[in-house]
């Protein structure tokens, strides 16, 4: 995605406005069907559905990269404000909190049942020494959660486990079968001893 610059969109809603065009495209690009409802008055921007499952969702989002000596810290606001005053979003209002990173391009897909009661959250997508930070790196590109599914594995890890384990069964069996083809030739060359000795030698004449 191109980079967003904050002189274009100045004006908070529009920023809003483009997070949530920003979040329909990526979601359909998931393989996600994305419906937006009439009008303002609901408290999720947009409802989301794979096969038969369907969620109510809330796209927040920065425009501002981070600045200063937090350099890596990018704040969202995650409350909703009327009339001035700030509201925190339930589970009975919203089920997933989606945030937009918009100078790195970066989502997260956030429970709403795990988004503390808090005006603003902070996401680390470039890592932090922050000893209590990085609780919600676990939610970035978390895609499979709308869906319903297991985190996508890596490939590589799971080819070299199923390679050390064949590995593994070949030295098992090539032991096992040069232990139990030993068993089988010492009585057979007992056997052979046993005939060579058994056998008559007939004299000529």
């Amino acid at each position: 995605m191109a980079k967003h610059s904050l002189d274009v969109f100045e004006h908070c809603k529009l920023r809003g406005e483009l997070a949530e065009l920003a979040f329909m495209y990526r979601a359909t690009s998931e393989g996600i069907t994305v419906a937006k409802p009439w009008g303002d008055s609901h408290h999720y921007d947009c409802l989301v559905q794979y096969k038969s499952r369907l969620l109510r969702v809330q796209v927040k989002s920065t425009f501002r990269p981070p600045q200063g000596k937090y350099k890596h810290t990018y704040k969202v606001i995650v409350a909703r404000y009327v009339q001035g005053k700030s509201f925190y979003y339930t589970s009975d209002e919203v089920d997933f909190m989606v945030a937009f990173l918009a100078p790195c391009d970066c989502w997260y897909i956030i429970p709403i049942q795990d988004l503390p009661r808090r005006r603003a959250i902070c996401l680390y997508p470039n890592g932090t020494r922050i000893h209590a930070g990085g609780f919600y790196e676990q939610y970035r590109e978390a895609w499979h959660l709308l869906k319903g599914e297991q985190p996508p594995t890596d490939m590589s890890s799971t080819i070299a486990e199923i390679s050390a384990a064949a590995n593994r069964t070949s030295a098992f069996r090539h032991d096992e079968l040069l232990s139990l083809v030993g068993q089988e030739l010492q009585p057979t060359c007992g056997l052979r001893e046993a005939s060579r000795n058994s056998i008559p030698i007939l004299s000529s004449g």
